[in-house]
């Protein structure tokens, strides 16, 4: 039986981590629903599903990893080279916010701001904030992510910092963001997924160390393994799925989701 719940743990994970509906709302819920899942080393299962879903995103994106880490270390000889270390830049600047927030403010945020309530609100705020971006003007959402400055990678990184607050989802409000400045809706996805790696990886790997100094579960390595592979596989779908569907659709169906979820979670915890 927790085998199987090991494996909706890492289904949920791989999904809401990258379609931007909340991974922290949902997790509430699955505690919820499935009280029994309670393990000795719940940082080590964190972990593994960290590692899955950086799995997801490297699968997708490795090569996009490989030149713009190249681009920033190799003195570019052509327009195309000079673009792509541009880009490493802007996003080496988006991720600097909310990494330093992180480690200035975990404590703060994992003592004080992890509840439902919290969760419910920032479920509502950002959904709200996806209605009021997609009923801007369409010419308004026409540059690529080549064609982006440092100002609106900072707004990104910037925005990405209240991802650390539950019910936000990391990549929902760097997407708006991202539109917010003008990207393409596509071009905002795609960006919101290339500074997540460092992030994810970071956290990651915080995790892990956490998770070494107090000791493994060795019994409960399976079910670490099972989370891992889940949402691995789940998050390299979500991520295909959500490129493409952003290529011709709005963050509409999102909102909504979002707003019937902030009741549900409602009505379990308060009424």
């Amino acid at each position: 039986m927790l085998s199987i719940i090991a494996v909706i743990f890492g289904i949920v994970q791989g999904l809401t981590e990258f379609i931007p509906v909340s991974s922290s709302g949902h997790l509430l819920l699955l505690h919820k629903l499935f009280p029994q899942f309670v393990l000795q080393d719940e940082v080590g299962f964190d972990v593994a599903l960290h590692i899955g879903t950086l799995a997801a995103l490297l699968a997708v994106f490795w090569r996009d990893c490989f030149v713009y880490i190249q681009a920033v270390f190799v003195q570019p000889s052509t327009p195309e080279e000079t673009m792509n270390r541009r880009v490493a830049w802007h996003i080496i600047l988006a991720i600097i916010p909310a990494g330093l927030a992180g480690l200035l403010f975990e404590h703060i945020i994992d003592t004080h701001l992890r509840s439902p309530l919290i969760v419910v609100c920032m479920l509502i705020i950002v959904a709200l904030l996806f209605f009021v971006i997609e009923a801007m003007p369409k010419e308004k959402f026409r540059t690529s992510m080549n064609e982006m400055k440092w100002k609106q990678a900072l707004a990104i990184g910037l925005a990405q910092m209240l991802a650390l607050i539950p019910g936000t989802s990391r990549s929902g409000i760097t997407m708006a963001a991202g539109m917010a400045t003008g990207l393409k809706r596509d071009q905002a996805a795609r960006f919101s997924f290339l500074i997540a790696i460092p992030i994810i990886a970071a956290a990651g790997l915080k995790k892990m160390i956490d998770m070494l100094s107090a000791g493994i579960a060795t019994a409960e390595i399976p079910l670490f393994l099972i989370g891992m592979v889940s949402s691995a596989v789940v998050g390299y779908l979500a991520i295909q799925f959500l490129l493409k569907f952003l290529s011709t659709n709005t963050l509409r169906p999102f909102a909504v989701y979002r707003i019937l979820l902030a009741l549900i979670v409602l009505a379990i915890f308060y009424i």
